[in-house]
């Protein structure tokens, strides 16, 4: 076929055989991706051209590919808003949420919080967990709402309001014919 016979040469010369494919020629074993569609990678052989679809990674999070490439990278991740997320690289979602990339893919966990022991919490953005509202009085802790005797003035009661103990003296009832009040150690005495 197409055999060439040099001048003063013997014996003809077989030209190298070449494929011609979209436009290009190219040789014998030669590998390309076809220039109309990025994920067929072809073969030259014995002047035919053979094409395959490619195999791609399969990642949930992939980095945007550009024009003309067929695979997405799965080497980094791609997450809200257009943020990259290096390669096993752990980052936080939110105050309750962990994130990983691990080759293109984004897996999270949530944290799970403990039943607070308090009966009403707060919720802080910058904290994954609610927080017990607690007001601490004397040494020890008042739930939002409680009412407690003062630790200091037995005529004084006190309330824990938010994270705030507010006390207020106690309100006596009046007599129409008060009796005169007897101190302690004057009535110890004379008993």
């Amino acid at each position: 076929e197409n055999a060439i016979l040099p001048a003063g040469s013997c014996c003809p010369i077989c030209p190298p055989k070449t494929c011609d494919f979209e436009g290009q020629t190219f040789e014998d074993g030669a590998v390309f991706f076809s220039s109309s569609n990025a994920c067929s990678n072809c073969t030259c052989s014995d002047a035919k051209v053979s094409c395959h679809s490619l195999t791609c990674p399969v990642c949930s999070d992939p980095l945007p590919k550009p024009a003309g490439v067929c695979c997405d990278e799965c080497e980094d991740c791609f997450y809200r808003r257009g943020r990259r997320v290096p390669n096993f690289r752990q980052f936080r979602s939110d105050a309750c949420t962990t994130c990983s990339c691990t080759y293109g893919n984004i897996t999270c966990s949530v944290r799970e919080c403990p039943t607070p022991s308090c009966k009403k919490t707060i919720k802080d953005r910058r904290f994954c967990c609610p927080i017990c509202q607690v007001c601490t009085y004397g040494g020890k802790q008042y739930d939002d709402g409680d009412v407690f005797p003062s630790a200091t003035d037995s005529c004084e009661t006190c309330e824990c309001r938010g994270t705030e103990v507010n006390c207020s003296r106690i309100a006596c009832p009046t007599c129409s014919h008060p009796a005169p009040l007897l101190e302690e150690s004057a009535a110890a005495a004379a008993a």
